[in-house]
């Protein structure tokens, strides 16, 4: 890889830990949760360069970055749900935002783009998600035979 492609990796790896951190700055979750745009940023990037030394140097680190992170993670969780807050978006959040830096880094710029603007894109959705749950007992019998209804269509064509 030459150092144009590690930059270039590194920073795509960083705009994505921003774009995520960015949603949850905005969002006002930063203020009762694990971090906002510098912490996203950061994980990411942390997820790029243990990809990079678990390529170049040592297979275990990888995993024991990840293992790290998840144990500081735990640890927030603690925190936040005693003082009342049980949810655990923003905890599953940061380990999917420190795989997208890790996908970069190993080339799976796309794959790590697309799952960066999903998880965004979930996030700031979360109160029309919410409105949509509640309607879910009018919607779920018409979804049901749509998604039967498609199925069966796949079947057909495919065999």
């Amino acid at each position: 890889m030459t150092q144009f492609e590690l930059f270039y990796r590194f920073g795509v790896a960083l705009v994505l830990g921003i774009l995520v951190g960015l949603e949850r700055q905005y969002s006002g979750e930063a203020e009762h949760h694990l971090g906002g745009i510098r912490t996203f940023a950061f994980i990411s990037l942390l997820g790029c360069a243990s990809a990079m030394i678990a390529t170049e140097y040592a297979v275990w680190f990888f995993p024991l970055a990840f293992v790290g992170l998840a144990a500081m993670v735990l640890a927030s969780y603690v925190v936040t749900s005693e003082a009342g807050d049980i949810g655990l978006t923003t905890e599953i959040t940061s380990l999917l935002v420190f795989i997208c830096g890790a996908l970069v880094y190993w080339g799976y710029l796309e794959l790590g783009a697309a799952l960066a603007v999903i998880v965004t894109l979930f996030l700031s959705l979360k109160v029309k998600l919410h409105g949509l749950c509640l309607t879910a007992p009018l919607i779920l019998p018409i979804f049901g035979a749509v998604l039967v209804v498609g199925v069966a269509t796949a079947f057909l064509l495919v065999g």
